[in-house]
C-alpha cells in the first residue's frame, strides 16, 4: 500500500515509498510533512490550503502529483481530499474515495485514512 491513485494525476504515498520506485510518468513528489498531524489551527488550515493549491497548479500543468507523508493516511490524504472538493466533489464523497483508496486489507481495522477528526471536520465544512 505504498502508493494509491486517488484520481487522474493524483496519488497518495507513504514516506516508505521510494521516489524512483514505479513513479507515475511525469510525476512530481510533494512532501507534506510541514502540515502537522495534530488538531488544525489557523496555521494548519493555511498549510493544508497551500498544499492543495500547489497540487492543483501542478495537475493543471499536466503533472502527476504524488503527495507523501509518513504513513500516507492523514496529512497527504487530507490534501488529496481537499483537491477533490475544490474540483466540485461533495466532501463526504471525497473523504470516502480517499479512505477507500488508502484502505489496507491486511489490517484488521482496515487501516483507514483520515482518522484525524480535525482534518475531517475541516473537509466536511468545505463546500465544492
Amino acid at each position: 500500500m505504498d502508493i494509491s491513485q486517488i484520481a487522474d494525476g493524483l496519488y497518495v504515498a507513504s514516506a516508505f515509498y521510494p521516489p524512483d520506485d514505479d513513479m507515475p510518468p511525469q510525476a512530481v513528489m510533494l512532501d507534506v510533512d510541514t502540515l502537522l498531524d495534530t488538531p488544525l489551527g489557523h496555521n494548519g488550515e493555511a498549510e493544508l490550503e497551500r498544499f492543495a493549491s500547489a497540487t492543483q497548479l501542478l495537475r493543471s500543468q499536466g503533472y502527476n502529483v504524488v503527495l507523501r507523508c509518513d504513513a500516507g493516511r492523514n496529512r497527504s490524504s487530507a490534501v488529496a481530499a481537499l483537491c477533490l472538493i475544490t474540483e466540485g466533489m461533495k466532501p463526504n464523497v471525497a473523504i470516502g474515495i480517499v479512505r477507500q483508496a488508502r484502505r489496507d486489507p491486511l489490517r484488521r481495522s482496515g487501516g483507514i485514512a483520515l482518522t484525524n477528526d480535525s482534518f475531517v471536520e475541516y473537509l466536511q465544512a468545505r463546500t465544492p
